[in-house]
């Protein structure tokens, strides 16, 4: 009878009281993160820092893990619903005044901006050509290091950075403006997340937006600053708008611009313009048309101020050449190469991920031909490339696959977001280690590719054959 009494005393607690425990538990944890990720540069205290921030990552995905799965239930306290929402807000705003530590992309976008404001092309001269001057001491202070080559990023995000480097403001505010604009775009994947489950899922608009507001791997794209949140919403308000049927167009241009952020989302305008030719009525090839010619009128207006003929792409030509990185694609590539020299290595290599990526991409967009299979089609397509094709696998590329699973409203697919994620703030410290020669590069690669790629893909076919055999069964 006691311990009746206690299990009933636990089940009545407020929801709204416990999750607010959960909120201040996950400040402090933030805190424990922030205090430990400096002292991973000290010979003294890494492995204290390392262990700490490794416990506290725990201790987000367990909260993290409670509050998603709250929130597969109906909410009827509009304070437990304030709690949830506010709390990675703060979470985030607090972050913007941090400078990053696990990665230095941020203080390079801020190098191609101040390129801009020198007059010169970010295609052109690379982020590294400042190492040597005041600008780049400066960067140097805060953890930056002069090896990036010029821009692998589309023109929107470039002059995106060369219109905050035409303005004027000084690092490191202009490092808090970029961080805030991230902000913007993780609150806006959140509220579009929303309102697609509104069109395909409405029983499970909470789970899906929470899934990806909460996430830690989200809160990251703000504290390092990365700019795969502006692609992922991008992606997402191409969906949104295509789902609403007389917005093709408007879809259309939302993802030519995800791609004009960063190239990846290339790979879903097949099974957008599968679902547009299934769904759309009369006039749908005219229809297609006009959103093609508006599509490269876009593009064309965007590159002219750029364009420098293919050097264009070098960034992008240079991130695809084959190194042994983390990733299947690295580490593919380098096992073959034992065997059978870099050069055929290379193009076994394309021929086997490429093959996989363009085996999912064709199959998943003739599949595309209602709202859901549109989504999931998007989601799993982004997941095979990231996992499997990617030239090199990063914790914050997971972004992008990670807002489209959450989009899709599944308990399948929110399970594989905590995993993934999970799985990918484990290694996020691990080129960091590396880069202070704490560990060499092979086994930098291998934990990341292992823990971070690996193990997802094998929860990722376990769960899919469970659920097949459950639904047969």
């Amino acid at each position: 009878m006691p311990h009746t009494a206690v299990r009933k005393r636990s089940a009545d607690l407020d929801p709204t009281a416990r999750v607010l425990v959960a909120a201040v538990v996950t400040g402090a944890l933030h805190v424990v993160l922030y205090a430990s990720q400096r002292r991973m540069f000290d010979h003294v205290t890494r492995r204290p820092a390392l262990l700490a921030w490794w416990l506290a990552t725990v201790g987000l995905f367990v909260i993290y893990a409670w509050v998603v799965n709250r929130c597969r239930q109906p909410i009827e306290s509009r304070q437990f619903l304030a709690v949830v929402v506010v709390t990675p807000l703060l979470l985030q705003i607090a972050w913007l005044f941090t400078a990053p530590v696990l990665s230095i992309d941020l203080y390079s976008y801020l190098a191609d901006s101040f390129s801009a404001q020198s007059g010169l092309n970010p295609y052109v001269h690379a982020p590294r050509e400042w190492g040597n001057t005041p600008f780049g001491e400066e960067l140097k202070r805060y953890g930056w290091r002069a090896t990036h080559g010029v821009a692998p990023y589309g023109p929107l995000w470039v002059l995106f950075m060369g219109a905050l480097g035409s303005a004027g403001p000084v690092f490191p505010y202009s490092m808090v403006i970029v961080k805030a604009v991230l902000l913007a775009c993780n609150a806006a994947c959140a509220v579009l997340i929303a309102r697609i489950l509104g069109q395909i899922r409405a029983e499970a608009q909470l789970l899906g937006s929470i899934a990806f507001w909460w996430n830690p791997i989200a809160l990251e794209t703000v504290a390092e600053g990365h700019n795969d949140a502006a692609m992922a919403v991008a992606v997402l308000l191409a969906v949104w708008l295509t789902l609403r049927r007389r917005q093709f167009t408007g879809g259309a241009l939302a993802l030519v611009c995800a791609v004009l952020i960063k190239y990846v989302p290339a790979i879903l305008i097949p099974p957008f313009l599968v679902y547009r030719w299934r769904t759309e009525g009369r006039g749908r090839l005219w229809s297609i048309a006009l959103s093609g010619l508006l599509s490269l009128a876009l593009c064309l207006l965007l590159f002219i101020p750029l364009w420098v003929g293919w050097q264009t792409f070098a960034g992008v030509f240079a991130g695809m050449e084959p190194k042994f990185t983390a990733g299947t694609s690295g580490v593919v590539f380098a096992t073959l190469s034992q065997i059978a020299g870099p050069g055929p290595a290379w193009v076994m290599t394309q021929l086997l991920v490429g093959g996989i990526l363009l085996a999912a991409v064709f199959v998943l967009s003739a599949r595309a031909i209602d709202e859901r299979r549109l989504v999931g089609a998007c989601a799993t397509i982004c997941l095979v490339y990231v996992l499997v094709a990617a030239p090199r696998f990063w914790p914050w590329y997971v972004v992008l696959p990670v807002a489209l699973l959450c989009a899709t409203g599944t308990r399948q697919a929110v399970l594989l977001v905590v995993v993934l994620t999970f799985c990918a703030r484990l290694i996020a410290p691990v080129n960091l280690i590396y880069r202070v020669n704490a560990i060499d590069r092979p086994t930098a690669v291998w934990i990341s590719t292992l823990v971070g790629v690996w193990i997802p893909v094998a929860w990722w076919i376990v769960s899919r054959q469970r659920s097949q055999r459950n639904a047969h069964g």
